[in-house]
């Protein structure tokens, strides 16, 4: 039900319009990034989906967690992909995952490839990989197979690896019977920033200067990342 389109309309809207129309909180709207990366971290968290309308901020998150994941104090290696960089059969995506470098490798040349396929082995027997795969969003012939490759290789070599994934709530409904109908995925629908998280975003000044100018800004990150970037 949180994929409709009424979901995600009401998600903009002010508690007491909520309230009117009788419609009660996602419960993950109250969860923050960092209680999900603690999750990821400790296990308690496997099969992530983030889905919402253009700009709210899928793909920004997807790469805060990458960064947080290659932060030398997490056990978890990072690997972040997009739909399109999949291949179309499990086989292959095998062979993708062999090109993964393990920051750990610090050695060129043909030794460290060799060093790095191991290392990726390890990791994966180990369940310290983390894999990210973000623009869910195009659906097509071409991508159902891409979302069958993906869900056969989560089945095997990642069934115990945590895995998030991030695309708009159409192609989630598209690709809801070949990915996510035999798993245990929760689902994250990000919300608006708040009006504190705009003050940090843009600065005091900056956010004064907004306040004062009395107009409807739309307070996703992508709206408000072009304010930062406009001329004061």
């Amino acid at each position: 039900e949180w994929l409709t389109p009424e979901r995600f309309r009401l998600a903009g809207l002010p508690d007491e319009e909520l309230r009117l129309v009788d419609v009660d909180r996602n419960p993950w709207e109250a969860v923050t990034h960092t209680q999900i990366l603690d999750n990821l971290k400790s296990g308690q968290l496997q099969r992530l989906c983030v889905t919402t309308n253009a700009g709210i901020g899928k793909s920004t998150f997807l790469k805060w967690l990458q960064w947080q994941l290659s932060l030398s104090d997490s056990r978890l290696v990072p690997v972040r992909l997009e739909l399109r960089d999949l291949p179309d059969n499990s086989d292959d995506v095998r062979a993708l995952f062999k090109k993964f470098r393990s920051p750990s490798v610090g050695i060129s040349g043909p030794q460290g490839r060799s060093q790095a396929n191991k290392s990726l082995t390890l990791l994966l027997q180990r369940k310290r990989v983390c894999l990210l795969v973000d623009s869910l969003d195009q659906t097509s012939r071409n991508l159902d197979l891409r979302i069958l490759a993906l869900h056969e290789f989560l089945a095997e070599e990642l069934a115990e690896c945590p895995v998030v994934v991030a695309g708009r709530p159409h192609a989630i409904t598209h690709f809801w019977s070949d990915l996510f109908h035999d798993s245990p995925w929760h689902m994250l629908q990000p919300g608006l920033f708040s009006d504190d998280q705009v003050r940090r975003y843009l600065g005091p000044k900056r956010f004064n200067r907004l306040q004062g100018l009395g107009v409807n800004v739309r307070q996703n990150p992508r709206a408000i990342s072009v304010i930062a970037r406009l001329d004061d």
